[in-house]
């Protein structure tokens, strides 16, 4: 297992569209941080402020993570690992099971 997650790490270490997406869910939350210091009227409760971080991320994450999952899927497709993988006596739920 930690094998396969190595392997997957290097694949997305050479993705541009992961270096991206990390870069942006970095900076979001400093946007945030810079948007409430100095552009607006601060939260009168860390609550408040807490909540539209959680929001601005949750939003930021589910928007890039099927980016980088659809993105990950089509290179596997290109390079015909899907085509070995399926072809091959593992069944597609025991296939989806492992991913």
């Amino acid at each position: 297992m930690l094998n396969m997650l190595k392997t997957e790490f290097l694949k997305l270490k050479k993705d541009t569209m992961f270096l991206v997406g990390t870069i942006i869910s970095v900076i979001t939350p400093v946007l945030l941080i810079i948007k409430d210091k100095h552009l607006s009227n601060p939260p009168d409760e860390i609550m408040e402020w807490l909540t539209s971080c959680f929001a601005a991320d949750f939003i930021v994450f589910s928007i890039l993570s099927g980016f980088i999952v659809t993105n990950l899927v089509q290179k596997e497709y290109q390079a015909g690992t899907l085509k070995n993988i399926l072809s091959s006596a593992v069944s597609r739920v025991t296939f989806i099971g492992i991913c």
